[in-house]
């Protein structure tokens, strides 16, 4: 950003500013360290449409050259998660994100007991019919 954003433009991003598909806010802005044109803000939005924040800097003449998501919902990211890789989450982490979607949360999987079908598939022809 060319200089530090001003308190109103803070304001503004939280009151809500019209973009092309609608109006959109931040839920929350919070100044974090830096000076002069290399700042970091924490931001917080409900909803994730189409490069949301980076357009809602941008309507305020504000410049965005990094954007780094920190949280998905209740769950903090991994710092140490390379880009493009995945964990499994814990059963707690799945269960707070189904509650904060608040949809309920599927029954557990059972588990599958070994099937007594011959190998190869249920289709393979027997020794007999070869």
């Amino acid at each position: 950003m060319p200089a530090a954003c001003s308190p109103g433009t803070l304001a503004a991003l939280t009151r809500g500013v019209a973009l092309e598909d609608g109006l959109a806010r931040l839920d929350e802005v919070v100044e974090q360290e830096g000076e002069g044109s290399n700042r970091w803000y924490l931001v917080s939005l409900r909803e994730g449409r189409n490069r949301e924040v980076r357009r809602l800097w941008d309507s305020t003449g504000c410049t965005v050259s990094r954007l780094i998501r920190v949280r998905f919902g209740p769950m903090e990211l991994p710092r140490d998660l390379p880009r493009g890789r995945m964990r499994e989450l814990t059963p707690a982490e799945s269960a707070a994100l189904y509650s904060a979607a608040k949809v309920p949360a599927p029954a557990p999987a059972s588990v599958e007991k070994k099937s007594k079908r011959r190998r190869g598939g249920v289709n393979a022809p027997r020794a007999r019919d070869r």
